[in-house]
């Protein structure tokens, strides 16, 4: 068996095609890399000179002309800075005084007029721990009874200030501050309206701990489960003399380190290898037919069974060493692009309200198997159809095809209300968003989806075996 794959790989890689689509699909992935990774930095150029300088801030307070215009957190902001003469200062500066500002509104009451005027003359200074005294001293904690509150953080302004935290130096746990403080506040009301075994609450619950886990630990570089941030919400209602909306200024799902965020991103491109896997699973069968080598291969005392087996085993191993070999040039060209700083960043999530972290390497990982397991699904689908048609064209074609229109299709099939859907093979390859929680179907597991490629995947087999032994040469 080994010797025949061996065969195989011969013959692959005495096409100088494969060579040259190998390399082709290298350059065009990492180039879409790279500019994807310059989009990343956009935040970086948007701090240049003339952001809130005085003749931006003149420019843009001339651009409110109506009423209605002037009662929006920006126009305040603006009014602001103007009268404070708080231009060309750092960015943070900004980010917080216009979360002040939504303290602001038509009707707003006189003391959250002060509390705005005092966080704004707290900025100026430059001091992030000016402003964190002002808020926490304003701020009024809430009481939570919604089970495991006991870690609960009633006033995220004093607990930054005892936790020498403060938004200039650690932006991210400043947010995740915030964020678990809006967080607690849905927790309360769900589990005051729903009680605590709905699906809403377990889920909001888990984003919970994950929060807290992170303030514990200070972790400032932790990559955080997209399913857990899909679960908050930047509203929520806080008692800060009155209410007020605190609005994060950071993506908690992302990272500071730029390795981290290209490596995130490479995840997406792996998919790329599927171009190639196709050609490759659905010619390797149909083209011994074509070219008449079928015929030398049945001389020789091996039987079919074998010689199939060996062709898939191939098609799989192959696919395994292209994405493992993908990885590894990714992790080198991410260190190119973002540096070795916070190598050792953990990823974070939770489930059944018990938190996990492991390492970031695994977890990017991790998106690499997901993908792998796409590209072997529809490599399987291509591989079945060479072996059905016997003709490469029209293997690749259908399976390539499917590759692309497989999402449309499901998109549509769910748009109408088309629930068996489901259970088609191209709904459920998609592991990665599946297991993030954002199928198109509701309440698609990733058990769920597993088992219907499972069972996809005999039957694609089954098959390709029987037209490969049963029919005559």
């Amino acid at each position: 068996m080994l010797n025949l794959i061996k065969n195989e790989y011969i013959k692959i890689f005495k096409k100088k095609s494969t060579i040259i689509w190998l390399a082709i699909l290298l350059v065009i992935s990492l180039g879409l890399l790279f500019l994807s990774s310059m989009e990343l930095d956009m935040t970086e150029y948007y701090s240049d000179n003339d952001y809130m300088s005085e003749s931006y801030v003149n420019d843009q307070l001339n651009s409110y002309t109506t009423i209605e215009d002037k009662t929006y957190p920006d126009y305040f902001v603006l009014m602001k800075v103007k009268e404070l003469g708080m231009y060309n200062l750092e960015n943070w500066i900004y980010d917080e005084l216009y979360s002040a500002a939504d303290l602001l509104s038509v009707g707003t009451n006189e003391a959250n007029r002060k509390l705005f005027d005092e966080a704004a003359v707290s900025l100026k200074s430059g001091n992030p721990t000016d402003y964190v005294k002002v808020m926490a001293n304003q701020y009024k904690p809430n009481t939570y009874t919604f089970p495991g509150s006991d870690k609960a953080v009633t006033n995220p302004y004093q607990y930054c200030l005892d936790q020498s935290i403060n938004p200039k130096d650690d932006p991210k746990l400043f947010s995740c501050a915030n964020n678990l403080l809006s967080l607690q506040d849905q927790l309360e009301r769900i589990y005051t309206s729903t009680g605590e075994n709905s699906t809403n609450y377990k889920n909001k619950y888990n984003s919970y701990l994950v929060l807290n886990k992170l303030l514990d630990e200070k972790q400032t570089d932790a990559i955080i489960d997209n399913a857990i941030t899909n679960n908050m919400d930047s509203s929520s209602d806080m008692s800060i003399v009155g209410s007020m909306g605190m609005s994060s200024s950071m993506n908690l799902s992302s990272t500071s380190s730029k390795f981290w965020n290209v490596l995130q991103l490479s995840a997406s491109f792996v998919t790329m290898i599927q171009i190639l896997m196709l050609i490759i699973a659905g010619s390797c069968v149909a083209t011994e037919f074509s070219s008449g080598t079928i015929k030398f291969l049945l001389i020789n005392p091996i039987n079919r069974r074998k010689i199939i087996i060996s062709k898939y085993l191939m098609v799989v191993s192959f696919s395994f060493f292209c994405v493992v070999g993908y990885y590894i040039i990714c992790v080198l060209f991410s260190l190119i692009l973002g540096g070795a700083d916070h190598l050792g960043a953990s990823y974070i999530t939770a489930s059944n309200g018990s938190v996990t972290m492991y390492s970031g390497f695994l977890y990017v990982a991790k998106l690499y198997l997901y993908a792998f397991i796409d590209i072997i699904c529809y490599g399987t689908l291509a591989f079945a159809l060479s072996s059905l048609f016997r003709n490469s064209a029209i293997a690749i074609g259908i399976s390539i095809a499917l590759s692309i229109s497989g999402s449309i299709i499901t998109g549509i099939l769910s748009m109408i209300n088309q629930d068996w859907g489901r259970y088609l093979f191209f709904a459920n390859t998609d592991l990665a968003t599946i297991q993030a929680g954002n199928s198109l179907f509701p309440n698609q597991t990733m058990t769920f989806a597993i088992i219907v490629i499972i069972v996809h995947m005999i039957v694609l087999l089954w098959t390709a075996y029987d037209g490969f032994t049963r029919r005559e040469v």
